[in-house]
């Protein structure tokens, strides 16, 4: 992070300097989020991450006489996953100020269904328990303000957004593979 103001003026320009000050000394004011938005997030994060490592096991067990669109369906969502995982996680240390605990991610041995339909059921559970976590995250940030809380809301939509992509490429596979 540049804390120079001559580097940001430069890197920025003048208006920009402006602003990222503004940012700075809101950033210093802003003590983040509250507990609940926190522990919100987190758990979202977990989820996430979970998700994703069903969707990895799920690409390495398509099987069946669409295997081949199966896998790339698994492979997209676990890939997308990532980049969910990756700003999230960045998104919940600025926000709460805490690290990202990897013990969260640690989960029980669970059993995962070995069939490409059954674990898609799964799958589409799962990411529609993260499409409500995000939203209980979401309400928690009513009556917060400041630009901040606007760029978390925003980014919690769009995770959303990218869910409901999910979502429906698992309906459609469901759907037609009975």
């Amino acid at each position: 992070m540049i804390k120079n103001g001559l580097g940001k003026a430069l890197l920025f320009g003048l208006a920009g300097l402006a602003a990222m000050n503004h940012m700075d000394k809101q950033r210093e004011s802003y003590g983040g989020v509250s507990e609940v938005t926190g522990s919100a997030l987190a758990a979202l994060l977990a989820e996430l991450h979970s998700i994703k490592s069903m969707a990895w096991v799920a690409h390495w067990n398509a099987s069946g006489p669409d295997f081949y669109g199966t896998h790339l369906m698994f492979q997209r969502i676990y890939e997308g996953m990532t980049v969910l995982i990756d700003d999230l996680g960045e998104r919940y240390v600025a926000y709460t100020k805490q690290p990202v605990n990897f013990a969260q991610f640690v989960q029980p041995a669970q059993s995962f269904p070995a069939g490409s339909q059954d674990a898609a059921k799964v799958l589409l559970a799962k990411i529609q328990g993260a499409q409500a976590l995000s939203d209980s995250a979401r309400m928690s940030l009513s009556g917060a303000t400041g630009v901040s809380v606007a760029g978390l809301d925003d980014y919690l939509m769009a995770l959303n957004n990218t869910l409901d992509g999910f979502s429906y490429l698992l309906i459609r596979y469901i759907g037609t593979a009975q």
